[in-house]
């Protein structure tokens, strides 16, 4: 199973990452002793509330994979992370720590600079070389950042 992220914010000093998403995600990912029921906090007062459950993702190496539209068909991109352990880092969202193998500051540059979207598909286990093959099948280049 997988879960739909984004980054939060990037630390340069520890070089780790804070990625995650609003609402409801994969509940496999998270990290049992970190489960909170959140009240839907995109709504304001006047509209009904409905809750997620939410948590910080458990530890394990991570895959991180990227489509963005561009001139009619598709450029990808991937990364691999080490989701850390320990207790949650935010309040209200799915999340994940996560420290990838470079400088973060530089994987953040090479989102931008490669016009990538902020939605990552994100799967436990190292799994580049598999898209790697997928890519050539779907005759996409793949940018392993």
């Amino acid at each position: 199973m997988g879960m739909f992220n984004e980054f939060f914010s990037v630390d340069r000093y520890k070089n780790n990452i804070i990625m995650g998403h609003p609402g409801h995600c994969e509940i496999s990912m998270g990290d049992p002793s970190t489960y909170m029921v959140t009240y839907d906090l995109e709504f304001d007062a006047s509209q009904k509330r409905g809750a997620w459950l939410s948590y910080k993702a458990r530890e394990g190496e991570m895959t991180f994979l990227n489509f963005t539209p561009e001139y009619g068909k598709l450029k990808s991109a991937v990364f691999t992370a080490e989701s850390l352990p320990g207790p949650r880092v935010m309040e209200g969202y799915s999340h994940m720590l996560v420290k990838p193998p470079g400088d973060v500051i530089q994987l953040f540059k090479n989102t931008v600079g490669l016009g990538l979207k902020q939605h990552w598909g994100t799967v436990y286990g190292n799994i580049v070389d598999k898209l790697a093959y997928l890519m050539k099948l779907f005759e996409l280049d793949l940018n392993i950042l």
